[in-house]
């Protein structure tokens, strides 16, 4: 086996992808000339300060906004060129949504919560609710299926969304800001949940932060200033992975 045979694919590549909102004078550059690559199986963190245009990346990368110019290529098709049904098909069965505020539904337990991510899928009710078990399991809520949201801690409420993003079996995981409503060690065991699923399945994760603490964790980090990418090195946990 050859070095290429080995190296991993490029699962995104942006090339000179800029966004901007308004027009004339009142224009926003909230995203400038960026050129980036995500492979398949990298932990990504997007970090930088407010308003730096992250936010905006991750959209771009889910998917949810098209460039005003450039490519945002993923498997090698320009998003960019999709049609809306196309793009809403796209999401659906390959990328996974995390967000800040968990967006659980507060009158569903956990293993409901995620079995209505399943629920697209035309499972028959057994086979859906034993995979929502299975899901709960590998985020470490094997016992607490049961219980509704507010009985969970914050944690537990996020490792629920993860397992929900995870139901359709995404090829690339987004999260935005997921441990911004957590204390510092919550915040933490969530970036160490997402370590090993990136490790053990090889699940390409990009982290959306303004936390360089919990951003160092990750196995890159591109950081962000201005709309503009100013650095995008491995971290120390890249390099002895």
């Amino acid at each position: 086996m050859t070095v290429t045979d080995i190296h991993p694919r490029p699962l995104y590549e942006l090339r000179g992808v800029t966004k901007t909102y308004g027009q004339g004078a009142g224009q926003i550059h909230a995203v400038r000339e960026l050129d980036l690559t995500i492979d398949e199986g990298e932990l990504v963190a997007i970090a930088g300060p407010s308003g730096s245009g992250k936010t905006t990346l991750l959209q771009l990368l889910g998917a949810l906004d098209r460039p005003t110019n450039g490519q945002v290529l993923f498997e090698g098709r320009d998003l960019g060129k999709l049609a809306d049904g196309e793009l809403t098909k796209l999401r659906a069965a390959t990328i996974g949504f995390v967000f800040q505020q968990f967006n659980l539904i507060p009158t569903l337990n956990a293993r409901q919560n995620v079995e209505v991510a399943l629920a697209p899928q035309g499972l028959p009710g057994d086979v859906r609710r034993s995979k929502a078990e299975h899901l709960l399991a590998s985020v470490g809520l094997e016992r607490r299926g049961d219980h509704l949201p507010s009985m969970l801690s914050g944690g537990e409420q996020q490792r629920v969304a993860i397992a929900r993003a995870m139901a359709n079996e995404p090829r690339v995981l987004l999260a935005d800001e997921p441990t911004g409503n957590l204390d510092s060690v919550t915040g933490q065991e969530i970036m160490a949940l997402l370590r090993s699923l990136s490790l053990e399945r090889q699940q390409t994760i990009v982290v959306v932060t303004h936390n360089q603490e919990i951003a160092a964790t990750a196995g890159r980090v591109v950081r962000m200033q201005d709309g503009a990418i100013v650095d995008g090195e491995p971290t120390v946990a890249e390099a002895g992975r």
